[in-house]
């Protein structure tokens, strides 16, 4: 059964969040952060690697953290795998979506695998994204299990939400 999520709420449930983006490239910085400004994020901060959102997590402690699964050398699931296992973590429960420019099986069990609540694939339609976003942080678990079996949910470019447990 696939799960509808009401976008006419009179009440926006991503209003006054703080989300963090970590995401290489400017230009989808930019987009992403003008995106979520309209959606009615109270705060949106811009790191351009992990070691840069890694700390600015860790000072600012946001609601919610979307990272680019295709940083170089895996660095955005390491990210994540930091972020749910590491005793250094900010926050071990942080809703995570990521971000990929392919859907295909290896990423979403590299999603699943680092403990992402939810992914998304490129191109984001707004739609798309605010679908994800509140996914992500009203109905994400929180508090993946790593070694249990996680899963994680895509919202794929036909709209929707999948919701794949990959063993």
């Amino acid at each position: 059964m696939d799960t509808f999520i009401d976008t006419d709420q009179k009440e926006d449930p991503l209003a006054g969040l703080s989300i963090q983006v970590i995401e290489g490239s400017e230009h989808l910085c930019g987009v992403l952060t003008i995106l979520l400004d309209a959606m009615g994020a109270a705060n949106v901060m811009v790191a351009h690697n992990t070691q840069t959102g890694f700390r600015d997590i860790k000072k600012f402690l946001p609601d919610l953290l979307i990272v680019n699964a295709d940083l170089p050398d895996q660095a955005g699931y390491q990210l994540v795998r930091t972020l749910r296992c590491h005793t250094d973590s900010p926050d071990r429960h942080i809703p995570i979506l990521l971000v990929t420019n392919e859907d295909t099986p290896t990423f979403r069990h590299n999603a699943l695998e680092c403990g992402a609540d939810a992914f998304v694939d490129t191109p984001i339609s707004p739609e798309k994204l605010y679908e994800a976003l509140v996914y992500t942080f009203l109905y994400a678990s929180p508090a993946p299990t790593l070694n249990g079996g996680p899963t994680a949910h895509v919202m794929s470019e036909k709209g929707g939400i999948n919701a794949p447990t990959i063993h």
